[in-house]
């Protein structure tokens, strides 16, 4: 303590009583460790102002540090000196390494970083925080006790194994939390392609869902659409060149999630060899696919569209129980040229495919002319 005043005035009554009419003081403090929430640590050599009457005690903090965290700044408000309850809010100003903000926001009664299934120490970056919280000053508080808000400008940002098992670099993020929900915001790296994040996580049971995660990317070549945890599985042998694609990942809880793909094709080139059909790159062309994951492996494809050109191809997959391959695909439309048919493609035990196809007419003359012309 290196300053104190304080003054007040008690009134004395006659059965020896006495009442606190008025309480007033002013502190200055320099080199003090202060414990503000039990099982957070302590803030150390902190430097600051004192005042305070009857009913408050305000504390304004200039500085301090907590491991690696500094503290850039502090407002302290205790109210209620006189009453059964007292309460605090807290508003301060850090800055810090990521790992060491996640450490701190992962303890109890908070739990955050496990919320959110992110492992501190597979981090990296730094972080500029504005955080307050309010609370009741009692011992053992939950989570639900305790009122909090964040907002903070993360750079540098590396985290290991975030969206559909990959990791992200090179992040410049603005992250939002309360008791409720995260939200992250900003651009990535993920592998090669630069991405537009956009993350959500509740915590709340309640919520329609516990993450979701939308990627906006401008990828050079769909085989890089790998690096955002996508397989294009056949489709790469159709397509090649650029693709402008959403990436949309909702979990649901550890057993169920859902992919949902949007990609603008215009920039891709589209080629169906077998019946001479082809889109050149610059022509308008999308595709749309939902994906239903259940334990990380796919359990179905409730509906995929593509529009190019002049294809439209509409369907769905069906997978065998437990994502173990592809049992059947229904082509609910299939129309381009003269074609107008639907079908489906069905797998048969010897690993081969069977094709029934139906509609209105089925040109075949593209093929007939690439069988003749290959004769020999």
């Amino acid at each position: 303590m290196t300053k104190a005043e304080t003054s007040m005035r008690v009134k004395v009554h006659a059965d020896g009583s006495y009442t606190l009419d008025n309480l007033k003081g002013t502190m200055a403090a320099e080199g003090v460790d202060v414990t503000y929430l039990e099982g957070m640590p302590p803030v150390k050599n902190t430097s600051g102002l004192m005042s305070f009457d009857e009913q408050n005690f305000d504390i304004v903090i200039e500085h301090g540090v907590s491991g690696a965290i500094r503290l850039a700044g502090a407002d302290i408000h205790i109210t209620g000196l006189q009453d059964v309850d007292q309460f605090i809010n807290i508003d301060l100003h850090a800055e810090a390494p990521i790992p060491d903000a996640l450490e701190l926001i992962d303890r109890k009664p908070f739990g955050f970083a496990k919320a959110m299934k992110i492992n501190p120490k597979s981090t990296k970056g730094n972080s500029k925080v504005d955080l307050s919280m309010h609370f009741m000053l009692a011992k053992n508080l939950a989570v639900n006790d305790v009122e909090i808000k964040a907002e903070a400008m993360l750079t540098g940002v590396k985290m290991d194994k975030v969206v559909l098992g990959r990791g992200i670099r090179d992040g410049k993020l603005k992250l939002n939390v309360d008791n409720k929900k995260m939200t992250v915001n900003g651009d990535v790296m993920m592998g090669s392609v630069p991405v537009a994040l956009a993350w959500t996580e509740n915590f709340s049971k309640a919520s329609p869902f516990r993450s979701q995660y939308l990627l906006a990317a401008k990828i050079a070549d769909l085989s890089n659409v790998t690096d955002l945890g996508v397989d294009p599985g056949p489709a790469g042998d159709f397509v090649s060149g650029g693709v402008d694609a959403t990436v949309r990942y909702t979990v649901f809880d550890d057993r169920n999630s859902r992919v949902e793909v949007n990609a603008n094709l215009t920039r891709a080139e589209l080629r169906v060899p077998l019946m001479e059909w082809r889109k050149a790159a610059g022509d308008a062309g999308r595709v749309e696919v939902t994906i239903l994951l259940e334990n990380g492996l796919v359990k179905s494809v409730p509906n995929f569209d593509v529009f190019a050109g002049d294809l439209t191809v509409r369907g769905d997959v069906v997978y065998s129980p437990g994502g173990l391959g592809l049992d059947r695909v229904n082509l609910k439309k299939v129309l381009f040229g003269r074609t107008d048919v639907t079908g489906a493609v069905i797998a048969r035990p010897d690993g081969g495919w069977e094709i029934g196809l139906q509609g209105s007419e089925l040109d075949f003359s593209p093929l007939w002319q690439r069988l003749l012309h290959d004769r020999p």
